[in-house]
């Protein structure tokens, strides 16, 4: 959804009954264009709709992502620990020129 311009605002799932005697989950997705609180366009609901359905078929596709953003974390916090060593280390060779 993302990828596509929009988010997920809103999420509920409930149960209800069916035609058939048992009983049923039913969803409840609202998805905006994001930035936005407009309603997605006519045009556009197939293929959100689409998009959504893909995604909550395919899950494993999220655990994906986690691991790569944890990834990136960590590389992210290496980049910060060797940029404060460097720092540190532009601190102690400064010379400081006294004018007199």
């Amino acid at each position: 959804l993302a990828s596509g311009g929009y988010s997920l605002v809103e999420l509920h799932a409930s149960s209800r009954e069916s035609n058939a005697g048992g009983s049923k989950v039913e969803d409840t997705f609202i998805v905006r264009p994001c930035g936005s609180k407009t309603q997605i366009d006519d045009d556009t609901l197939d293929e959100v709709s689409r998009s959504l359905l893909e995604a909550t078929k395919h899950p494993i596709l999220a655990h994906s992502l986690k691991s790569q953003i944890a990834e990136l974390e960590a590389d992210d916090n290496k980049l910060i620990s060797r940029a404060k060593k460097l720092e540190e280390l532009i601190e102690d060779e400064q010379i400081n020129v006294i004018n007199g």
